[in-house]
């Protein structure tokens, strides 16, 4: 590794955390002389590894990251899902604290890639989304208290907590200008697991796949209409459309037009937060592709195509369901 470039990247993270006058601060961090620390600023005399972790302790900077810029890397932050959810109210939390920074933002504003319905607008149906957090937690998270339960909706929905989770992210997912693009499997996820909890007799009950199934259509419509979601005062909404093919979740956070931060999947549920400026630029170039290879939806008969479009999705799959039971019963 070139010393004197780890150093030149290091001195360069010190200043953009404010602190001007690297040799006066190594006086003081590393307990060197004026001379010395002169020496180490002009990459006379090599930091050793200590003195940098000293250094970007002090100053809040991640050492990996220093050595990753050194040599042309990223360095990425990896959710762990199998140490951070283990209640099964943790997830939406998580959601709901991530929406909270955003919306804290100036100027907020994300663009948002899918290969399923946008996750805050789950929450507009109590029973969607306890039907969603119930499957994160027993398929994703391997939360033991869901383990060998039934999906029981009562059990989320009339839990006060997770009521007002409800409630305040739609509200807030709502309050950031956002631009969404939504690709052809749009549906597939949710459907699949759908599915898959009447096949393995996780509903209790036999009406619960149509509730499930209507409630998703009810979110269909609303999105895709042209009056306001669900909040009179909501923020603009730009819908594309992608129906050539999937790609991988990204959303892309600005404050002011300015990208700050990727959040992207790679293997579902894993997925990443980078404010890195290289994985930033590749986003923003990689998801302005895309725009210009969608069809905007805004006017009345782009939402009627899509419409037709996603609920022709729901219809093949009930009736190749209905397919399938008549050929098992030999009707």
């Amino acid at each position: 590794m070139d010393d004197y470039r780890l150093q030149s990247v290091l001195f360069h993270q010190i200043n953009k955390k404010g602190y001007s006058n690297a040799a006066k601060l190594m006086q003081e961090v590393l307990g060197v002389n004026k001379s010395s620390a002169y020496r180490r600023k002009r990459g006379e005399t090599p930091l050793t590894l200590d003195e940098a972790y000293k250094l970007c302790k002090h100053c809040g900077i991640t050492l990996e990251n220093i050595i990753a810029k050194t040599e042309g890397q990223i360095v990425i932050n990896m959710a762990s899902v199998d140490e951070d959810f283990k209640l099964q109210l943790d997830y939406p939390k998580y959601l709901l604290g991530l929406l909270r920074y955003i919306t804290s933002l100036p100027d907020c504003e994300i663009i948002y890639l899918t290969n399923e319905i946008p996750v805050c607008y789950f929450f507009t149906s109590p029973l969607l989304a306890a039907f969603k957090t119930y499957v994160w937690g027993r398929n994703t998270f391997h939360q033991e208290a869901l383990a060998e339960r039934s999906f029981q909706p009562e059990l989320f929905m009339q839990n006060p907590e997770f009521k007002e989770i409800c409630r305040e992210m739609i509200d807030l997912y709502e309050k950031i200008e956002r631009t969404e693009i939504w690709t052809t499997s749009i549906l597939r996820r949710s459907m699949a697991q759908i599915a898959y909890c009447r096949d393995v007799r996780l509903f209790t009950d036999d009406t619960t796949e149509k509730k499930l199934t209507r409630n998703i259509e009810s979110i269909l419509r609303k999105t895709l209409s042209d009056k306001p979601h669900y909040n009179k005062t909501a923020q603009p909404r730009h819908l594309y459309y992608q129906p050539y093919f999937s790609a991988e979740d990204i959303i892309l956070i600005k404050t002011k037009g300015i990208p700050v931060k990727v959040i992207s999947t790679f293997f579902n549920p894993d997925y990443f937060i980078s404010d890195e400026s290289r994985l930033l630029s590749r986003s923003v170039i990689r998801l302005d592709y895309l725009i210009r290879k969608s069809e905007i939806v805004d006017n009345e008969k782009a939402r009627e195509a899509m419409h037709k479009t996603m609920f022709k999705q729901i219809r093949d799959k009930s009736r190749n369901r209905r397919l399938t039971e008549q050929n098992i019963l030999g009707v």
